[in-house]
Order: structure tokens, then C-alpha cells, then sequence
């Protein structure tokens, strides 16, 4: 599991060491740590990379149109969670492709875990 964020380093550290889950990551990716931040597919490849898969193999969840950019353009298979974006912004987060798109979008993440639950993945 692998964190990408555009937040700077600090703030990421900060968020993810308040809110008590920085060991559930193997890999974790800020802004600084990559020369191209999101929308570019950088981060999401480089992360796919540390944890020893294409960014292909992988899931990514989001909840901004940038990221489901990067992971769409990564080809990695993606999931948006709304939040703070109007829905039709998260159905074609990558402008002039309408056929990289997020293969579902959901309300919440309680949402999509609640999915994952049912299907006997948590």
C-alpha cells in the first residue's frame, strides 16, 4: 500500500502521523518527491515501482480530478471518492480523453469500503 499525495513532505508526515496510520503504508510519496506532481503520472508510476508492480497491477483511489488524472495516465485502474469535487468533475478528470476514466466513483469512502466488506476484502 502506498500513499501519493500532492501535499508537501511536512504536511503529509504531519496528517498521516495525527491521524495514526503512516505504518499502514509501505511507500509514501509527497510533492517533493517527485519532479513532476500530479496530474503528471509520475508519482503514481514511481509508487507502483517501489512496491514492485506496474502501475498497471494497481488501484488507486482519489478524490481529485489531478489524481485521477496521474493514475488514468499511469494506467493504473482508478476510483474516485467525492469529496470535495462536483461528481462531473471526477467523470473525466483527464481533459481530451474521454476514455481514461475511473472505472466507479462513490459518495464516501465509508462508501466504497462498505463494497469492499461485501465482497469479502476486508
Amino acid at each position: 500500500r502506498a500513499v501519493v499525495s500532492n501535499a508537501r513532505r511536512r504536511e503529509l508526515e504531519m496528517a498521516l502521523s495525527v491521524t495514526g496510520i503512516t505504518s499502514l503504508f509501505d511507500c509514501i510519496l509527497s510533492r517533493d518527491d517527485v519532479a513532476r506532481p500530479k496530474p503528471d503520472p509520475l508519482a503514481y508510476e514511481t509508487a507502483a515501482a517501489a512496491l514492485g508492480f506496474t502501475a498497471a497491477e494497481c488501484w488507486v483511489v482519489e478524490d481529485s480530478p489531478s489524481g485521477l488524472s496521474a493514475g488514468l495516465l499511469a494506467g493504473a485502474t482508478c476510483i474516485g471518492i467525492l469529496s470535495n469535487f462536483d461528481r462531473k468533475y471526477l467523470e473525466n478528470p483527464v481533459p481530451g480523453r474521454p476514455d481514461l476514466r475511473p472505472a466507479a466513483i462513490f459518495k464516501s469512502a465509508e462508501e466504497l469500503w462498505d463494497v469492499v466488506r461485501k465482497l469479502g476484502g476486508a
